[in-house]
């Protein structure tokens, strides 16, 4: 938002600009949701993370406001590549478990996750801003090198 205001200048397209954005994000989430249940979830999450490598790299590279404004509201897009089938593979793992023990699994590694990475970008941050962009290129980068999950109904094996 912040970009979008100091590259328009005005509130009222900030608002414009904000609601179209979220109005296409839950769209996109809505279609992707349908996709992951007709295919391989893992599929569209390793595509999700070449789309976000490769934003994350734009962003590295971008000098303009208007091209870091195109790349922040496709990186919102493309995390949704991410989070759709991310999620639906931890409920497929959930959904036979103990609720409790399964939202304990599933939230201790992302707080844990998110200490570190705090952590790291402080101590990296000193070398300048953008190499924090670097940051979001490796964590991306490992959705697509995930071991092969073979996801049946309920039934996620590694294999």
């Amino acid at each position: 938002p912040l970009a979008v205001f100091l590259t328009l200048r005005n509130l009222v397209s900030l608002g414009l600009a904000d609601s179209l954005i979220g109005a296409g994000s839950a769209f996109l989430a809505y279609l992707l949701g349908k996709q992951a249940d007709k295919t391989d979830r893992l599929q569209i999450l390793r595509m999700g993370g070449i789309v976000m490598v490769s934003l994350w790299l734009g962003r590295y590279i971008a000098s303009t406001p208007l091209a870091i404004f195109v790349l922040s509201t496709f990186v919102g897009f493309g995390q949704w590549l991410i989070m759709v089938p991310f999620y639906a593979i931890f409920y497929d793992f959930g959904r036979d478990s103990n609720t409790a023990e399964f939202f304990m699994f599933r939230e201790y590694p992302v707080v844990i996750s998110r200490a570190i990475v705090y952590g790291i970008g402080i101590a990296v941050v000193g070398s300048g801003i953008k190499s924090l962009f670097w940051m979001g290129v490796v964590a991306y980068g490992l959705f697509i090198f995930l071991p092969r999950l073979r996801l049946s109904r309920g039934n996620p094996n590694v294999a």
